[in-house]
């Protein structure tokens, strides 16, 4: 790693990880990390490619999972309870499975170490490339020019949140053609012969898709010690859509309860 990602801190205490999932970034989870530092040592990392990191053009999970190693080597952050959502979920069941010196606890937000299919994010990115956001005068007008590609508002205000003003108007933050070209990688999940034993939790939307029942013989064979569950009312971004309800349940697992 040429440099090390970048990182919030804020808190002191037991350490937590968090890792956001694709198009995201640490800021998505600045609600719940200002709640946790309450009482603990809170990090948020940028994922490469992703907010304020580092571009790469490898976006492997054994290779993301050692950028966010070499990230806490760097900064002397403990090993800790890591948190990952989505793209940030498999990151740190790479991390989890490969280097479990790093790993105390593990909570894995709606995904399972599965392949999955496009689930539309190259729909996204093609959108995305296709709209210049140098011609553009304000985010509005950038929501506007995505409307008709991207008809679901708060999806587009998500993705928005990677645009930066530059020079007049506007550009990507995040290079979206290496993100297309890593799409098959993140989709994927890499094949370890290790498993991960400290206590596990899957925590997944109720009413998303992201962990079928069929996904659930994988989880517990790399991680034995796994409880899997639905948090109420939640879809995939289910630590945006319920907060507080999963901000409860992670204080929960983080005072080892079941």
């Amino acid at each position: 790693m040429k440099q090390p990602l970048n990182t919030r801190t804020q808190g002191d205490g037991p350490a937590i990880v968090i890792l956001h999932g694709l198009f995201g970034s640490s800021t998505n989870w600045n609600r719940i990390a200002r709640d946790l530092a309450s009482d603990h040592l809170v990090v948020t990392m940028d994922l490469p490619n992703h907010g304020q990191s580092p571009h790469v053009d490898e976006m492997s999970y054994p290779a993301m999972a050692a950028a966010v190693a070499e990230t806490m080597d760097h900064h002397g952050i403990p090993p800790a309870t890591v948190v990952g959502h989505s793209m940030g979920g498999k990151v740190a069941m790479a991390l989890a499975l490969s280097d479990s010196d790093y790993v105390q606890r593990l909570l894995v937000a709606d995904i399972a170490p599965m392949a999955y299919g496009d689930h539309g994010h190259g729909r996204l990115l093609r959108a995305l490339q296709r709209m210049d956001p140098r011609r553009l005068g304000s985010r509005n007008a950038a929501s506007e020019a995505l409307a008709d590609d991207i008809p679901e508002a708060g999806l587009r205000q998500f993705l928005l949140t990677n645009l930066e003003a530059a020079d007049g108007g506007f550009r990507w933050r995040i290079p979206l053609a290496a993100l297309e070209n890593n799409l098959p990688v993140i989709a994927d999940f890499p094949e370890f012969d290790t498993t991960y034993t400290g206590p596990t939790l899957f925590l997944h939307g109720e009413k998303s898709d992201y962990v079928p029942e069929s996904a659930q013989a994988g989880i517990r064979t790399l991680f034995p010690e796994a409880a899997i569950e639905a948090l109420p009312g939640a879809g995939h971004w289910l630590h945006a859509e319920q907060p507080d309800a999963f901000t409860r349940r992670l204080r929960a697992f983080l005072a080892h309860e079941p």
